[in-house]
């Protein structure tokens, strides 16, 4: 176990590097993809699916995807678990400008902080898990969550994958290069200009080699017969403590080194975003701003508690988050991936927009304004 150990934390070390420097933490990156203000993420991510999608298909073309271990893991599709989760998940990201993954890198950024709001979120997303644990067997015994069909795109198609795949990687590929083309990015000045090709490495990361290192390690995760999905990192977090504990979780009756693998993957990532931002040029006006009070403020920290646990339980009940069901997922051209990932998004861009009209976000100069909940 101790060899999984060390390859899920570098694994998730080097995807979280990639979330710190395409500056995936910050909410107004993220709520500006969703009103369309800002899409740096969103062709970080479109980036790195055509990455994944041309590493996977063209194994597959060339007949070596069994020999190196590039063989996708195909995301389940379970019926209605996808929309009732998707909305879950999809309205908590858009009111808190979490997911799961970006959660983990900013409590390694915000090691230290005193308003606690990463701590809160972390433990959110393990209320979420254990609220799935208390309402899995209801929603499976109702019909919500169907058994796990492992369809896809090609399959139903009756077309071969690596050249589906590959088409796939294209298609995100033009999307990208048109959403470069025709919408804004913000962009966020160095506290000093970059003076060298280390200089440039040390600010922050533009979206197309961030994307293509987080596409590389999507596939890399499937080489060590894992898989990137930090809804799935927190679920075997949980399983492995409750077996230290000796009470044993129904969600993950054994620890395999599998479940060691993705439990480390996200304390990579923990750990990715710390070192990051300790060798990282920080962006003009950080570390200038006035300090948080020290005091606990109880309804925050409650507002971002429950917006995490809706974001785990979301993602616990339609098998996947940002990452999981939709960044490394779509490369596998998963049904269960497609349901979902439309899903969230769908209802975050709602969400996003309905929250703006009743002014909770504001636009000024096309950047988003923070609310309470979520500052970075």
């Amino acid at each position: 176990m101790t060899m999984s150990l060390l390859a899920g934390l570098l694994t998730g070390v080097v995807f979280g590097t990639a979330l710190y420097k395409v500056t995936a933490i910050k909410y107004d990156r993220v709520v500006g993809m969703l009103l369309l203000t800002d899409v740096k993420i969103m062709k970080f991510a479109f980036s790195a699916i055509a990455v994944a999608a041309f590493a996977y298909g063209l194994a597959d073309i060339f007949g070596v995807a069994e020999t190196t271990g590039m063989v996708p893991r195909v995301m389940s599709y379970t019926g209605w678990a996808h929309v009732v989760g998707g909305v879950l998940f999809g309205a908590s990201m858009a009111a808190t400008g979490f997911c799961p993954g970006t959660v983990a890198c900013r409590a390694g950024v915000n090691l230290g902080s005193t308003r606690f709001e990463s701590l809160f979120a972390v433990v959110g997303l393990f209320v979420g898990v254990a609220v799935y644990a208390a309402v899995k067997p209801t929603l499976v015994d109702s019909g919500v969550i169907d058994a796990p069909q492992g369809l896809t795109l090609h399959g139903w198609l009756g077309l071969p994958y690596g050249p589906t795949a590959v088409l796939l990687g294209a298609l995100f590929l033009l999307q990208t290069a048109l959403a470069d083309r025709f919408l804004p990015e913000q962009s966020f000045t160095p506290a000093r200009p970059p003076r060298s090709l280390i200089d440039k490495i040390r600010g922050d990361w533009h979206f197309f080699p961030a994307g293509a290192v987080a596409g590389l390690t999507i596939v890399a995760a499937s080489m060590q017969d894992g898989y990137i999905g930090y809804s799935g990192s927190i679920l075997a977090v949980y399983g492995w403590v409750a077996d230290a504990i000796g009470q044993t979780s129904s969600l993950v009756p054994k620890v395999t080194d599998q479940i060691v693998w993705r439990a480390a993957l996200i304390v990579g990532v923990v750990l990715g975003a710390l070192l990051a931002r300790l060798w990282s040029i920080p962006c003009e006006g950080e570390g200038k701003s006035i300090p948080a009070p020290a005091s606990f403020d109880a309804p925050r920290s409650a507002r971002i508690l429950t917006g995490a646990a809706g974001l785990s339980l979301g993602a616990m009940i339609g098998g996947g988050c940002t990452t999981g069901a939709f960044m490394a997922a779509f490369p596998t051209l998963s049904v269960g991936s497609f349901a979902m990932g439309s899903t969230f998004f769908v209802a975050a861009i709602g969400t996003a927009v309905l929250l703006r009209k009743l002014g909770t976000i504001r636009l000024q100069a096309g950047r988003v304004q923070l609310p309470a909940v979520g500052r970075t």
